[in-house]
């Protein structure tokens, strides 16, 4: 009885070692599988015949205008800012009521928070009443409506 038991503990320490050299083998085998996978670099799809790319992002360069500075042009006259009514009443009004005066001293309606501003810096046209642009600036402020008319006036 002796040596059927020893052949049974024989036995038995040999599965025990072939289940552990198994179960050793097959944590290898995941952990390579693992660091394989971690590894691959995943490669662009492949369907049919032609290779696809990556997409790049569309960036647009847009152009930055170049801001124009007004030109003051020097006149004859006195500054509307050195005048007090006109001050006074500037300072009671919104800007947002000049931006027709201020297409007619200086061309363009201007940005929002420099019209009063330039406004007062103005001092007269530099041109005579006998040139083209006298005639210009009579013309553009002949093709306003009368009640703009009235109303630049009072701003003034």
């Amino acid at each position: 009885m002796a040596s059927v038991e020893a052949l049974n503990k024989e036995t038995l320490e040999e599965n025990d070692q072939k289940e552990e050299s198994s179960s050793e083998k097959e944590e290898l085998a995941i952990d390579e599988t693992i660091e394989e996978k971690e590894s691959v670099e995943p490669s662009p799809i492949v369907t049919g015949k032609r290779q696809r790319t990556a997409v790049k992002a569309f960036t647009s360069a847009v152009p930055q205008k170049e801001k124009k500075e007004l030109e003051f042009e020097v006149g004859k006259g006195v500054l509307l800012g050195d005048i007090d009514i006109v001050t006074e009443y500037m300072n009671k009004t919104l800007a947002e009521h000049y931006s027709i005066l201020h297409k007619i001293l200086y061309g363009v309606i201007g940005v929002h928070t420099m019209r009063k501003k330039n406004i007062r810096r103005f001092n007269g046209f530099s041109f005579d009443r006998d040139s083209k642009e006298f005639d210009s600036k009579v013309a553009a402020i002949k093709r306003l409506k009368a009640v703009e008319r009235k109303n630049m006036l009072k701003l003034l």
